[in-house]
């Protein structure tokens, strides 16, 4: 059976802003590790406003009718659980750039800079 094709595109749009989440977070511990704090800050938020956009897509087809089921209820599992992911990928993300920021702080004797 066919996917409803607008279903098919917020399924693919999910699954989209969960990895662009999980770039976002990833390129922030890089930013980190090469002091722009700023640049770090400025990555976590992008990853943030790309969950929130995974998870209003999810709320959408959670409140659907019909109900997904078959091909789409798959590709919605595999979605979530990229979303859920991602939102690991933070927690590192965040756990990191405290850790660089502390190694910064440590070698040039200067206070904390709190993302």
């Amino acid at each position: 059976m066919r996917m409803e094709a607008s279903r098919e595109l917020l399924l693919q749009k999910m699954l989209k802003a969960a990895n662009d989440a999980r770039i976002s977070y990833l390129k922030a511990i890089h930013a980190a590790r090469n002091r722009d704090f700023d640049k770090a800050k400025n990555l976590l938020e992008t990853g943030d406003g790309q969950v929130d956009i995974g998870h209003e897509i999810h709320t959408s087809l959670m409140q659907g009718t019909p109900p997904l089921s078959g091909q789409e209820l798959m590709l919605m599992l595999h979605a979530e659980d990229q979303l859920t992911g991602a939102e690991g990928n933070k927690a590192l993300a965040v756990e990191s750039i405290h850790i660089y920021q502390a190694m910064q702080c440590t070698r040039t004797g200067i206070g904390s800079h709190a993302v």
